[in-house]
């Protein structure tokens, strides 16, 4: 009864290992499920099906292009125990994009952002560049947050509003040039985009900013109030509707210094040198007045463009008195929102693509307050 095919530690030990199996196949359907998720409504793409293959099958038995008929693909798993073919986890269809038409960040980056640089090539890719990327729409409506309705909320927007345009009746001007999305930072191989216009509004409280900084970011250093909202806002629905976004989060005082430091310049560290960017200063040591730096069709205020783009917008002061830190439209100032300032104030993006994404290799031109940027779409 013990020992033998049939024996009860032979049963035992199969039902185990059926069970482990079934784990898998479960565990990588759930995968599957969250990717289609993200699609809103899309089909399912084949890279997003090999990425969740890749975390539960030796990768290199993963075909390189996926055929149609899913059952004829088994594959083994990690622990080397199982084979499982593909169909047991999606048995659908999905959509195969060819990534033969684009190029990759890496081949269209050349690190030259200024114009004057030596071999700066107009036609390549920039910090400051727009991308045709969708966030997807609202699927719900909102209406502009208040002190006595809603603070520490979002809101200002309809449901089937873009998610790529601005924000209803939170701005000081409807212009609606700082739609879309730009390319705020590249890294390797990674590129992430900054929403140019405020996609919805916040409204803060003054002496909340424990509140606020667990609203933006997940986590925060101090005690929140209980009377008012902590609930971590999900910024994952920027991710956009073709499932191109792989993370997003509103922007962070510590984006702000570490872009202006890396592109503008290296001496900032504090909230004043930004006024000394965009306003001019007094300087004592030569007793004289300093030309603000970002002066109209200067190389350097097309960078800082990306930052000042009209509105007031909120970004969290992590670490730093933990209030919330707006950017002013008073000469494009951050100053943190001490009480006297508090109110509606718009939020910009950060999404940072999958460092699988190509874009087309011929840009458009495009054409914003006197510079000239390239537009690049995302290959299909």
């Amino acid at each position: 009864m013990l020992a033998g095919n049939n024996s009860i530690l032979q049963k035992a030990t199969t039902a185990k290992e059926n069970t482990e199996r079934a784990e898998i196949v479960e565990n990588a359907k759930m995968d599957v499920l969250s990717e289609i998720t993200k699609n809103k409504g899309n089909d399912l793409q084949e890279g997003q099906l090999k990425d969740v293959l890749k975390e539960y099958f030796i990768n290199s038995e993963i075909p390189e292009e996926l055929p149609s008929d899913l059952s004829t693909v088994e594959l083994t798993t990690l622990n080397n125990k199982y084979k499982i073919k593909v169909s047991e986890i999606y048995d659908g269809t999905f959509t195969k994009v060819s990534k033969s038409t684009g190029k990759t960040v890496v081949e269209l980056y050349d690190g030259k952002n200024n114009p004057s640089e030596e071999n700066y090539n107009e036609n390549a890719m920039h910090i400051g560049d727009w991308v045709e990327y969708d966030a997807g729409n609202w699927t719900e409506t909102k209406a502009v947050p208040d002190w006595e309705n809603s603070p520490l909320s979002f809101g200002g927007y309809t449901s089937g509003q873009s998610r790529n345009t601005n924000a209803s009746g939170i701005l000081e001007t409807e212009d609606e040039k700082y739609e879309g999305w730009r390319i705020f930072d590249i890294s390797e191989n990674n590129i992430t985009l900054i929403s140019a216009g405020c996609p919805e509004g916040y409204y803060d409280v003054a002496g909340n900013g424990y509140n606020t900084e667990k609203i933006f970011t997940g986590t925060t250093t101090g005690t929140i109030d209980t009377h008012y909202p902590s609930t971590p806002r999900d910024w994952s629905i920027y991710e956009s509707t073709y499932a191109n976004g792989n993370s997003a989060r509103t922007l962070r005082k510590n984006d702000l210094d570490t872009w202006y430091n890396r592109y503008i310049d290296s001496m900032i560290t504090d909230l004043s040198d930004y006024e000394k960017i965009e306003n001019g200063y007094w300087d004592d040591e030569i007793q004289d007045y300093i030309e603000p730096r970002g002066i109209p069709n200067s190389t350097e205020n097309k960078m800082i463009s990306i930052m000042s783009n009209g509105y007031n917008y909120s970004l969290t002061n992590v670490g730093d008195n933990n209030r919330a830190l707006t950017w002013s439209t008073a000469g494009g100032v951050a100053r943190l929102n001490d009480g006297e300032d508090d109110g509606v104030y718009g939020i910009r993006i950060l999404v940072t693509l999958k460092n699988d994404i190509t874009f087309n290799e011929t840009p458009t031109k495009l054409q914003k307050n006197g510079f000239s940027y390239n537009k690049w779409t995302i290959s299909e």
